[in-house]
């Protein structure tokens, strides 16, 4: 036997509202959330990669040279950049045009890749002097990453950084802690989503 209740039309009505209000408030609650957690500009600068080209099983006896000069301990590093904020990051906001400097803490030799991602925006200028990357003032929009694939040379490679930039959040990174961050930071909203959309829902009449 299915009993059928009718609610008086006030009580539907109230009832909608409040599941709207649930609603709207979930969005609400991700939406600062995900504002909070990402500034309006900020760089955020690591090596995901850091590879030993001698450490490889049946390496012994190999050697890595460039240019006729024997490398002692080669690495190939990956560094990447990426703004995580909400606005882009100018040209105008390197103070007095200054560079943004990349230390790996290792000899760079080389340059061997560039890359933005999304594609389709010409290779920053840059230029390298011994540990030192150093990126010209260029256009980071929100949400774009820029890296860098280096032959260097030592035998620690890790990333410190001198930045000069106005209104913009800089950090260096260690690459798990990047990953975990990142991974925390949806979390963080997807809950909040939850928890309010439950509290809009316990809220509602027709429950």
């Amino acid at each position: 036997m299915i009993l059928s209740v009718e609610l008086p039309e006030s009580e539907a009505v109230w009832a909608l509202l409040s599941l709207c209000v649930g609603v709207c408030t979930a969005v609400f609650a991700s939406w600062v959330t995900l504002h909070v957690a990402h500034p309006r500009r900020r760089l955020d600068c690591w090596m995901p990669t850091v590879t030993n080209l001698l450490s490889a099983p049946g390496s012994a006896g190999v050697s890595v040279s460039h240019n006729g000069t024997s490398l002692s301990v080669p690495h190939i590093v990956e560094v990447q950049l990426v703004n995580r904020g909400q606005r882009d990051i100018l040209s105008s906001n390197f103070d007095h045009a200054l560079p943004l400097t990349l230390n790996v803490g290792a000899h760079i030799i080389k340059v061997l890749h560039v890359a933005w991602q999304p594609t389709g925006t010409p290779d920053p200028v840059y230029s390298i002097t011994g540990t030192k990357l150093a990126i010209n003032p260029c256009l980071f929009t929100a949400g774009r990453s820029l890296s860098f694939s280096l032959l260097v040379d030592g035998p620690d490679p890790k990333l410190t950084l001198a930045a000069a930039l106005s209104d913009v959040e800089v950090r260096a990174l260690d690459g798990r802690v990047e990953q975990a961050e990142e991974i925390n930071s949806k979390l963080t909203v997807i809950i909040v989503a939850m928890v309010a959309f439950c509290m809009g829902l316990l809220t509602c009449p027709f429950l």
